[in-house]
């Protein structure tokens, strides 16, 4: 039950409860002109922005808002930030934000890396909701080799029935993947 409330005196507030423990969340004006960018969590939490300068918000909450803040000041004023992000999160295993910044980097710093670093999250962190992405993205990329079991995955056919991979069992299959940003992928699929 959120419900935002009109705002009077320059002050709002909302309440409601998250099925999960934490969920970033912005705070912006109507036209996105300004913005600024917290962690909403089950407990209460204080955002104290003037107009036009929500990015310098004192933002006062939970834990993970608080992991947040101390993951910026540990990254700011450093010219190869990604470097600087692997290094917080090699220094805070047991930061929800680590497994956070893993999860927005699966895909661009390689299986390895991320495997690396995952491995070194505290058993909390790897279990988290980010945790969970983190994992799931290094299982799906394994390096797969002929006479190993395929990873099974489910999609819908073209009459919108749910099948797996696992349904063709023993059956000879040949998987095209293509994308449909791609105009040469989509003119050779009718």
């Amino acid at each position: 039950d959120s419900a935002c409330r009109i705002i009077k005196k320059g002050r709002f507030f909302f309440k409601g409860k998250l099925n999960s423990t934490a969920q970033q969340s912005s705070l912006h004006t109507r036209e996105y002109s300004d913005s600024v960018t917290f962690w909403l969590e089950n407990e209460k939490i204080s955002i104290v922005a003037a107009k036009g300068k929500f990015r310098e918000a004192a933002i006062k909450g939970g834990n993970i808002q608080k992991q947040y803040g101390e993951y910026t000041a540990f990254c700011k004023g450093y010219e190869d930030n990604q470097e600087r992000e692997k290094e917080y999160i090699r220094t805070y295993p047991k930061s929800f934000i680590s497994a956070y910044i893993l999860n927005v980097y699966s895909s661009s710093w390689g299986k390895q890396t991320i495997t690396d670093l995952y491995s070194g999250l505290d058993a909390d962190v790897q279990n988290n909701y980010y945790g969970k992405q983190v994992k799931e993205f290094i299982e799906l990329n394994r390096n797969i080799k002929i006479g190993e079991p395929f990873v099974d995955f489910s999609q819908m056919d073209v009459s919108g029935k749910m099948v797996s991979l696992s349904d063709f069992k023993g059956k000879l299959i040949l998987l095209d993947f293509w994308g449909s940003w791609c105009g040469p992928c989509r003119e050779s699929n009718p």
